[in-house]
């Protein structure tokens, strides 16, 4: 897993030690656990942010009860909150003009220039984007979980980010 997601579920059980308190990880009840969501709800954590935060819980009981002799898991059955659900909001096109429209002047420009080019047109995200394989006009990346796209399932670069990525 990422260095990003590792840190995450370290926080994450960092947070239900600290819920905890005095109260025995073996002790804890399905109870407990969601006056644990109700109050990070109230707290302001998103319905999304639970969801991740409860898996990680799950996923830590699992291993308690696997390698260390736990009976039950406190978080089975658990549900977040429902977050509202929002359309990404895209640039438009003068936005997006203004963004790849930086000058050449030096090499951190034309890197910058490329990489606005490749996520404008690909639709990467950043950790897709730092482990790209680039190969004509298709390319191939590792995204979260450690998946990688297929031939077709390529991800599509634009010609202008293929200009921006030639040398010179």
């Amino acid at each position: 897993m990422s260095r990003h997601t590792a840190e995450a579920y370290a926080r994450d059980v960092r947070a239900l030690l600290e819920l905890a308190g005095t109260t025995p990880l073996a002790e804890l009840q399905i109870h407990q656990i969601r006056r644990f969501v109700a109050r990070l709800h109230g707290r302001g954590l998103g319905g999304k942010s639970l969801a991740r935060l409860l898996s990680a819980w799950r996923g830590f009981f699992n291993y308690l009860a696997r390698d260390h002799g736990f009976s039950c898991n406190p978080c089975t059955g658990v549900r977040a909150p429902k977050s509202p659900k929002s359309l990404p909001k895209a640039l438009s096109p003068d936005e997006a003009t203004r963004l790849v429209s930086i000058p050449d002047d030096d090499k951190l420009a034309v890197r910058d220039r490329a990489i606005f080019e490749m996520f404008y047109s690909s639709g990467l995200r950043l950790s897709e984007l730092t482990s790209l394989i680039l190969a004509t006009s298709v390319s191939r990346c590792h995204g979260a979980g450690d998946w990688q796209r297929q031939q077709d399932q390529a991800v599509p670069v634009g010609s202008h980010a293929l200009q921006a990525l030639k040398p010179g």
